[in-house]
């Protein structure tokens, strides 16, 4: 059994390694289309859910981002999310959450763990290519360094950003996507 679980390691290492190679050699052409985001995140969680049976996740909606659509490449974004999801999957105790709000001419999806947090000076450094924390963060848990490289292209394919601080909601770590509406730059995205 061990055998197999390496070789699944593998696999999923080469298999994160062709698309991290994919986005630096080209930025693939975007599919962008206008999507209604609640049901689609709702979705992407569902999906996401399945990989951990220990820990609650769960979907908040802000009631203003309800009926919200913006133009994204839903694959794409979806894997984002997913990816992020997995990242706190790997650290929560027994929850995570993911929201979704509105923010002027912006979305934002919040991915909260109860996790033990990142540090200060780790938090710009994490999504760089294989990068993984110290063992307070990154305990055994696998993951090739790639799975937030790989978020960050995407987000910023979608004239977005992506950043990460203290959860104010569960104790540990938040991750924030936050991108424009209409799929094109802003003047300036604070971040």
């Amino acid at each position: 059994a061990e055998v197999g679980q390496d070789v699944d390691e593998l696999e999923a290492l080469v298999a994160e390694l062709l698309i991290y190679a994919r986005f630096e050699r080209e930025a693939p052409e975007l599919e962008q289309e206008e999507q209604r985001l609640a049901p689609w995140l709702m979705q992407t969680v569902d999906t996401a859910k399945n990989g951990f049976s220990q820990i609650d996740i769960s979907c908040r909606i802000e009631p203003v981002a309800k009926d919200l659509t913006a133009k994204i490449a839903p694959r794409y974004m979806a894997r984002a999310v997913s990816n992020l999801i997995t990242n706190a999957g790997r650290y929560a105790k027994s929850q995570i959450i993911v929201s979704l709000e509105k923010n002027d001419s912006t979305y934002m999806i919040h991915v909260d763990d109860d996790g033990p947090g990142i540090a200060e000076a780790d938090r710009k450094r994490i999504f760089e290519p294989f990068v993984r924390l110290d063992a307070s963060r990154d305990r055994d848990t696998g993951g090739s360094g790639l799975g937030l490289a790989i978020v960050q292209r995407i987000v910023t394919m979608h004239c977005g950003t992506v950043w990460t601080e203290p959860s104010q909601l569960l104790g540990g770590a938040r991750f924030t996507i936050r991108t424009p509406l209409d799929g094109t730059a802003l003047p300036s995205l604070p971040n």
